[in-house]
């Protein structure tokens, strides 16, 4: 089930969102419904939805207190009072636009228009429990589970030479040549790696400090595979120090 908020202070709206929602969208449950931009905000911190239908009205009149710290974590539907867009809030993005009075025809193509995205952070969601579970159940030199766009792909942390994040994504580089892009940031796998051994010298590099090869003066790391791997400035001295306690 995807869980749905409504937030939209005109009750008649609200009722076509539920009886909609229950013909068109059986998988898709009401865990709440705010009618004012307090009620918003207590249901925002007390539930966890997947999909919000917003207010305009609300939106506008409070984006930071109701948005600002979840944006990403939910798709946006805007309810708008006429047939004309207004200026979006611009701490979140939306995903589709209703027009009140709602009909069934807009309201299934604004639904449909967002229901990959929400799938697919469902599947994410999913793959990032999994992973945790397994980091947690196998010690280091074992196998660690890699989500990606089509599963998991599983490693040994041994073998992972370094990752380099492709901004959302990552690819991760294993020591006999193969490579994986993750749906993983690269921020991700430097909390999930750094007890490991593994250094971040630049913002978008991850590197096993096992497989160093060599260091050059100009600021660029080698490691065993013949890849160069920048180091910042800022971390070169940090970078250094972790060397010699190898």
């Amino acid at each position: 089930m995807i869980s749905t908020l409504l937030i939209e202070p005109e009750a008649h709206s609200v009722e076509k969102l539920r009886s909609h929602l229950g013909t068109y969208c059986p998988h898709i449950e009401v865990c709440g419904v705010a009618n004012s931009r307090q009620e918003a905000v207590q249901l925002l911190r007390a539930t966890d939805p997947e999909l919000v239908f917003l207010s305009m009205e609300v939106a506008s009149s409070a984006e930071s207190g109701i948005l600002g710290h979840s944006a990403e974590k939910f798709e946006t539907i805007i309810l708008h009072s006429n047939n004309s867009y207004s200026l979006e809030p611009a701490s979140f993005q939306v995903g589709a636009h209703l027009f009140k009075p709602i009909n069934a025809e807009a309201f299934i193509k604004a639904v449909y228009q967002i229901l990959p995205r929400l799938q697919w952070k469902k599947a994410q969601e999913e793959s990032r429990c999994l992973l945790n579970r397994l980091v947690q159940q196998f010690p280091p030199n074992n196998l660690i589970g890699v989500p990606t766009m089509e599963g998991i792909e599983f490693l040994k942390i041994v073998d992972i030479s370094r990752c380099e994040g492709l901004q959302r994504f990552t690819k991760v580089v294993a020591t006999e040549g193969r490579s994986i892009i993750s749906s993983y940031n690269i921020g991700k796998f430097n909390k999930l790696l750094r007890p490991y051994g593994f250094f971040s010298p630049h913002k978008s590099h991850l590197i096993n400090l096992q497989h160093l090869c060599r260091y050059s003066h100009e600021g660029t790391i080698v490691m065993q595979d013949g890849s160069s791997v920048p180091v910042s400035r800022r971390r070169k001295a940090l970078f250094l120090n972790q060397v010699r306690r190898l």
